[in-house]
């Protein structure tokens, strides 16, 4: 009875893999341990159209830090994780001559499984004796010759950091106007590193396409009282007004008319609520024969004051306008005073001009604009 077992036939030859990471800043720390590979040996000289679909015996081994801060993976005990019994020389583990493939099956956490052996995902190299009776592993693919140290890169995982908002009642994602709910946000993360810091970015992406929107539009409800110009206008630049501007439908009172006359020196027509054109109809041509001024509102907060340019010239007429303005505050306080300047055309229609001028009331607090002009912009 004769016992025959197989016996390396070569020097022992180790494998060594170091384990890097293909981070372009060199700034990511993840850790590389627990990359894991399959080594298989065929008994046999193979290249990739000849390899055999079994292997004759094959490893998975996995990355461990080492003393110095690099990360490597051996063919030995204290790397292995699963496979069939080394072969050995002498009591230490060696490879036989023949053919063995190298293929990363498992990236570290927080990596792409990307690692490659110069050009191949799949390292096949023949184990041959050498002319002086040593080991050596030629790589097949590269037809060359190479040392049993083989360095493999991976990609780290990109970051990834997520929110989902919910109305905490109903568990909806959307709510309507004037709706009080209360949100529930949670946030999922992905691959980030401790101790290391993000910068977060996002943008505004179309609900049913997922494009990104570069502008965007919407009504606002009114919430100012009120339904005159300048209400509305403050509303837009920020200044919500919870009382309403005064209105005058029944003339305004007999003290402020009496002020405004004696400030200005003219007389006045009118002091009734109507239409602009109208009113230049039924008293333009007593104020033409005795100067004095055409006073009017409507609907909104104004006090109008019209005057035919060839009586009133237009700066007198301005003039007035700023002295109403002066006056009409407090309980008198109407959101504009508007000055209404008209001529007598050819046909010898009374025709107003475009040289209107509206006097505002001043806003009571800082608008949109006074905050962009105090941040530098350019306001008009």
């Amino acid at each position: 009875e004769v016992e025959v077992s197989d016996v390396p036939a070569n020097d022992p030859t180790a494998i060594v893999i170091n384990k890097t990471c293909k981070d372009a800043d060199g700034t990511d720390i993840r850790s590389l341990e627990g990359t894991q590979f399959t080594v298989s040996f065929y008994d046999g000289f193979f290249d990739a159209s000849s390899l055999p679909q079994e292997a004759a015996r094959s490893w998975v081994i996995e990355t461990k830090k080492t003393e110095n801060g690099l990360y490597k993976a051996a063919l030995d005990d204290k790397h292995l994780v699963s496979g069939d019994e080394f072969y050995t020389l002498e009591g230490r583990i060696t490879l036989p001559l023949g053919t063995i493939t190298i293929r990363e099956t498992k990236a570290a956490q927080g990596y792409v499984n990307d690692g490659r052996f110069g050009e191949y995902d799949l390292y096949i190299g023949q184990i041959r004796r050498t002319a002086d009776n040593k080991a050596e592993i030629t790589d097949v693919q590269g037809k060359r010759a190479t040392s049993n140290t083989f360095e493999v890169s991976d990609t780290p995982q990109e970051p990834k950091i997520g929110t989902s908002a919910v109305n905490a009642a109903s568990g909806a994602r959307t709510a309507c106007a004037g709706e009080e709910v209360t949100i529930e946000d949670t946030v999922t993360y992905h691959n980030l590193i401790p101790g290391k810091e993000y910068v977060l970015s996002g943008s505004l992406v179309d609900k049913e396409t997922g494009a990104a929107i570069t502008g965007a539009y919407g009504r606002f409800m009114e919430s100012s009282a009120g339904k005159d110009t300048i209400t509305g206008h403050w509303e837009i630049a920020g200044i919500e007004t919870d009382v309403p501007f005064l209105t005058f439908h029944e003339g305004f009172p007999q003290e402020l008319m009496d002020a405004f006359v004696k400030e200005t020196g003219h007389g006045y027509l009118g002091n009734i609520s109507i239409s602009g054109t109208e009113i230049i109809k039924l008293m333009g041509e007593e104020h033409e024969k005795t100067g004095k001024l055409i006073v009017y509102t409507s609907a909104d907060s104004v006090f109008q004051i019209a005057a035919n340019t060839a009586v009133i010239p237009l700066e007198e007429l301005y003039r007035c306008c700023e002295i109403a303005r002066k006056l009409c505050v407090g309980p008198y306080a109407v959101g504009r005073v508007i000055a209404r300047p008209y001529i007598i055309d050819e046909e010898g229609n009374r025709v107003r001009t475009a040289d209107r001028h509206d006097y505002a009331l001043s806003p009571p607090e800082k608008t949109l604009l006074d905050l962009l002009k105090e941040d530098g912009q350019e306001v008009y």
